[in-house]
């Protein structure tokens, strides 16, 4: 389950911050690559923010929402309107709709939640300068280790993600199935990098320039969106893996050492019972907030992660079906290595929950 028969052999009042240790570089490192991305949302605690600074982060998510809904959620439904007759470019429109979509309803979500997140950021922040014994501070440095993989694949994703949009199409190459529907510019390379169209000319110059930009933020958003609630959710689950393994190990070494048999140290034992019992009410707390804050997030990417995966397997499929024609390699890579990075998150979500369970299980295990 655990290292358990490394960890009951450490003496937990050893405290260790001297100076090998320093609690401040231990954090940055453990949190330090979800900085980067949750300040430019607005939810990252700044300690000397005013009220009036703190409010004015916040407007970040609402702005990445009005642009995915103005940018790519609503000029790709119009463009559907126009293809639905046709299943190949219909589908092609719908996966990556779904997506913005999707990416949308987790901004939101994220935006609406955003107390809890800043709350339980200051509190992992907290638990990190806190005084630590060396065994402690290895602890949450295994967890923080994993953490750090759950973040750079998400950013992988997200590179991925905007490299797919903005590198291809300088080498005549796109994602996607241009037609003379809703792509009238094609041939002059004048062409978007969603299947969007609009009720106006929009190939002409200014015009053509100023949606292409707001199409590739909406593409970056979409990759935000993707990725750092996910990352957060990892370094949350991670964190509070590391503060149950150890809650466990201190319950086992209260209940098996001899301060509950030694008469005169009864106080002592009646000390040290109540601080487990007041970190354990902490964490449940914790995990409230994250389950609170994520389940709608979840939820979302569940069901949207779901029809996406299915929109692109029918488009490997009728790739492959097109035995008279040579196979559009480029396009098949690109469909095959989106599904496969779908997958990949949900087996993400699956295994950073799976090591939540185990962890949080644990003190009940040490007490039978």
């Amino acid at each position: 389950m655990t290292d358990v028969h490394i960890t009951l052999t450490c003496d937990q009042e050893d405290v260790a911050n001297g100076p090998e240790q320093n609690p401040e570089e231990d954090r940055d490192w453990a949190l330090g690559l979800n900085r980067v991305s949750l300040d430019l949302m607005g939810i990252w605690p700044h300690r000397d923010d005013t009220p009036r600074l703190a409010s004015l982060r916040t407007l970040r998510v609402p702005m990445m929402i009005g642009n995915l809904i103005f940018a790519t959620i609503l000029p790709q439904t119009y463009a559907l309107s126009l293809v639905y007759k046709d299943l190949p470019l219909a589908l092609d429109n719908v996966a990556t709709n779904i997506a913005s979509v999707m990416a949308t309803m987790k901004l939101i979500l994220f935006w609406q939640n955003r107390h809890d997140l800043y709350a339980l950021l200051k509190e992992a922040m907290d638990d990190w300068l806190v005084d630590k014994s060396t065994w402690e501070r290895s602890v949450m440095k295994k967890q923080a280790r994993r953490a750090r993989i759950f973040t750079i694949s998400g950013y992988a994703c997200l590179l991925g993600c905007v490299a797919n949009y903005t590198l291809l199409p300088y080498f005549g190459l796109t994602p996607r199935i241009l037609n003379n529907i809703t792509d009238p510019g094609m041939y002059d390379g004048r062409f978007f990098p969603m299947q969007v169209a609009f009720p106006f000319d929009s190939t002409k110059s200014p015009v053509f320039e100023v949606i292409y930009f707001f199409a590739m933020m909406g593409v970056f958003y979409d990759g935000v969106a993707f990725t750092v609630p996910d990352n957060l959710f990892g370094a949350l689950v991670f964190h509070c893996s590391a503060q149950f393994e150890m809650l466990g190990v201190k319950m086992q070494q209260l209940l098996n050492g001899p301060l509950g048999f030694d008469i005169n140290k009864q106080s002592l034992f009646e000390t040290r019972l109540k601080q487990v019992v007041d970190t354990h009410i902490r964490l449940i707390s914790f995990i409230q907030k994250v389950e609170r804050s994520f389940n709608g997030i979840i939820l979302s990417q569940i069901i949207g992660l779901s029809a996406t995966g299915c929109c692109y397997g029918f488009q490997i499929l009728d790739i492959l079906d097109k035995e008279e024609e040579s196979i559009p390699l480029i396009r098949f890579c690109i469909c095959a290595g989106a599904a496969f990075t779908l997958m990949l998150q949900m087996l993400i979500y699956c295994l950073a929950s799976e090591v939540f369970l185990e962890h949080v299980s644990f003190p009940c295990y040490t007490m039978c």
